[in-house]
């Protein structure tokens, strides 16, 4: 295949047909489905022009519909009327201490004897307790196994759940990157000497999605420096991959050598 060649509809129906093999032998054999899926994706190559046809076309209905029915049908797994009394409870807080006890601290113990700042250190080791969805792949597998109660089940899906939420305030809260910079004593930050030229100060950006907009933002606030009254130009560009599908303003023109 040429690198500019358009990725026929035949081969990407040969390689879901392959994970869709995969899965259904690794079931067989009494592994997880998903494993399989996972071990094609992984000897699969992650550069060239299939790759990115591949997932341009799988990954919107993936994380868009299969993904969310996943998690729906995790949460009617989950029976939370299980967990009754004083001891299941106290379980449960135990399992979170326990859960958050050995990242957080593991993972700032660490940081610290690496010099980094302590605030640098509280946010990395909460973002280091946040649970995925490996997670809960596993906690479905050991309870379709029976290798876990519906209490037990039920205790670890909120222990996650509880992890994954607490991450976002916490970091906000102890990680202020503005800080460092409104402490210093610095008469000009800006790239250019907007003071004396009497020029605005010039910044262009790239983005690829509306993700990375807060990102530009802070890294603008950032470049402005202590002086806000400074004028100040951005130049925005949208970085958009050139695709086949008649939704994309621009579209690929197929290039054979």
């Amino acid at each position: 295949m040429n690198p500019g060649e358009p990725v026929k509809e035949q081969y990407v129906c040969y390689t879901l047909g392959i994970v869709l093999a995969a899965s259904f032998v690794t079931d067989l054999i009494g592994i997880h489905a998903l494993f399989g899926a996972f071990v094609i994706g992984v000897i699969f190559p992650k550069e060239g022009n299939f790759a990115n046809s591949l997932v341009e076309k799988v990954e919107d209905l993936v994380s868009g519909l299969f993904l969310p029915l996943y998690f729906v049908s995790s949460g009617l797994k989950t029976d939370v009327a299980t967990i009754q009394g004083a001891q299941s409870w106290g379980l449960l807080v135990l399992v979170i201490f326990t859960a958050c006890f050995g990242k957080i601290v593991g993972t700032v113990g660490v940081s610290l004897y690496c010099k980094v700042p302590l605030d640098q250190s509280l946010a990395l080791g909460f973002l280091m307790n946040t649970k995925g969805l490996v997670e809960l792949i596993v906690l479905n597998i050991g309870k379709d196994r029976g290798v876990l109660n519906d209490q037990v089940f039920a205790i670890m899906v909120l222990m996650a759940i509880f992890t994954t939420f607490m991450t976002t305030p916490l970091v906000l809260a102890v990680y202020k990157p503005g800080k460092s910079i409104t402490k210093g004593n610095f008469k000009n930050q800006t790239v250019e000497e907007t003071n004396q030229s009497n020029k605005p100060l010039r910044l262009m950006f790239c983005f690829h999605s509306i993700m990375n907009i807060p990102t530009i933002v802070n890294l603008i606030e950032a470049s402005r420096g202590t002086n806000r009254k400074e004028s100040l130009s951005v130049y925005a560009m949208h970085l958009m991959e050139l695709s086949e599908r008649s939704s994309a303003i621009l579209l690929s023109q197929a290039v054979f050598s």
